[in-house]
């Protein structure tokens, strides 16, 4: 048995890996296997497969090798960081190929985000898109624990309504 593959059958019996991920783990060589464990290791098994999935598309609709998708996010630079725990190293590469894979999906949330900064949205307050900016839709949420902190919030509503960054949420 190869060192890969020990490797991969270590990591999927300590983590106790469910089946997708170790299929979708699979569709990879040994050699990219063994390469994906360090990035894998520190995460959750939903965003496990969701790293595996964007690699595999990323790769596949590039037709980039995955040494060659590794490198090009820094997958190796940031891993060697010794001011990132394993945990940040993994979540950013992940950001990264989520990133590489859905370009217009990240603008819109980077713009989006540049918004609801620019309008200084209150911490209390929630303002989100519709998913995946797929609809023309908002949402505001807010908790309160009496009437003052509901007023409150509302008037912070009424606050950020006033400001001319707000027509820019219906703008595309």
């Amino acid at each position: 048995m190869s060192r890969a593959a020990l490797a991969v059958r270590e990591f999927v019996w300590e983590k106790d890996v469910p089946l997708p991920v170790v299929q979708s783990l699979l569709r990879f060589a040994p050699v990219g296997q063994k390469a994906l464990l360090p990035l894998l290791r520190p995460l959750g098994q939903n965003k496990q497969k969701e790293l595996l999935e964007d690699v595999w598309e990323i790769c596949r609709r590039d037709n980039i090798a995955l040494r060659n998708l590794l490198n090009e996010v820094e997958a190796p630079k940031v891993l060697a960081s010794p001011k990132l725990a394993p945990q940040q190293k993994a979540e950013k590469i992940r950001l990264t190929l989520k990133r590489k894979r859905y370009p217009r999906l990240s603008s819109c949330e980077d713009a989006f985000d540049s918004l609801r900064r620019r309008l200084r949205c209150p911490k209390d307050i929630a303002v989100q898109p519709s998913a995946y900016f797929e609809d023309e839709d908002f949402s505001a949420s807010f908790r309160f624990k009496n009437k003052k902190e509901f007023n409150d919030c509302l008037a912070k509503l009424q606050e950020m309504g006033r400001k001319k960054e707000f027509s820019g949420l219906f703008k595309r």
